[in-house]
């Protein structure tokens, strides 16, 4: 219970940035557009050296509570949806990323090469630059 009232203020101090330019300036509204995964006592990370790799990965949990907060607040800075771009990359590292709650998968993300694919769309939808790179640099950091 503590943790879920943690996470509420958390994210309404930290609160999101994404494009508001068109839709109303509820702030309530922002934080929804954020990239979250409430209750998750979890992080698991599967990494390809290739995206055409799919045998031998890597795997990393993180379970420390304040790890785990650390990697929801940089994600509820992001919004769901990115920037709509197409990137051409070549056979390029691929990250998973589960979020859990217990033994619950609560969602997944993807981070081909150094892109966060934007959960909201279920084709390639990648971020302006910048928009993912403290996500993404965390990642990058557990397989080096």
């Amino acid at each position: 219970m503590r943790m879920i009232a943690l996470l509420s203020i958390v994210l309404l101090i930290a609160g999101c940035n994404p494009d508001t330019s068109n839709v109303n300036n509820n702030e309530d509204h922002a934080v929804e557009n954020c990239i979250s995964f409430p209750n998750t006592d979890k992080i698991s990370i599967t990494y390809y050296a290739k995206m055409s790799d799919e045998t031998n990965p890597k795997t990393k949990d993180i379970t420390d509570a304040a790890t785990v907060q650390l990697w929801l607040n940089t994600l509820a800075k992001i919004p769901q949806e990115g920037s709509g771009k197409r990137i051409k990359m070549g056979d390029v590292a691929k990250y998973i990323i589960d979020f859990y709650q217990g033994k619950n998968l609560i969602g997944t993300l993807r981070v081909l090469g150094s892109h966060l694919d934007a959960p909201a769309e279920e084709s390639y939808d990648f971020y302006s630059p910048g928009i993912d790179d403290p996500f993404v640099d965390l990642v990058a950091k557990l397989f080096p």
